[in-house]
């Protein structure tokens, strides 16, 4: 009797695991933008998710990605970003998000 109870609750939390995870993800959607303009072709990614995108011409982009995901945004001439998804994130579906530039100088060319 012990065994089917503990077989049964087993079941019942990886059914709600499972659909935990499925309730709290969603296409994520947003802009990437540095200080005076839209970025095109920033490369996004869910590392957790093993999932990725790239920014349109306008800097827009959508992703799936749930609680606790990372996003990594990287392009060239400016600095990795990474964000954690947080509930309210989702919850807006609309996120900005701002990249520095990555400003590298040399001391002298020869």
């Amino acid at each position: 009797m012990h065994r089917n109870r503990g077989l049964f609750f087993f079941f019942f939390m990886v059914c709600l695991s499972v659909g935990a995870q499925s309730f709290f993800s969603s296409n994520l959607e947003g802009r990437v933008q540095s200080a005076d303009k839209d970025l095109a072709d920033v490369y996004v990614m869910n590392i957790t998710a093993r999932k990725a995108t790239i920014t349109d011409a306008n800097g827009y982009f959508s992703i799936r990605a749930s609680i606790n995901d990372s996003l990594v945004f990287t392009a060239l001439q400016y600095k990795r970003k990474v964000l954690v998804v947080s509930l309210g994130m989702l919850s807006s579906k609309s996120i900005t998000v701002p990249l520095e530039e990555a400003i590298t100088q040399l001391d002298e060319v020869v």
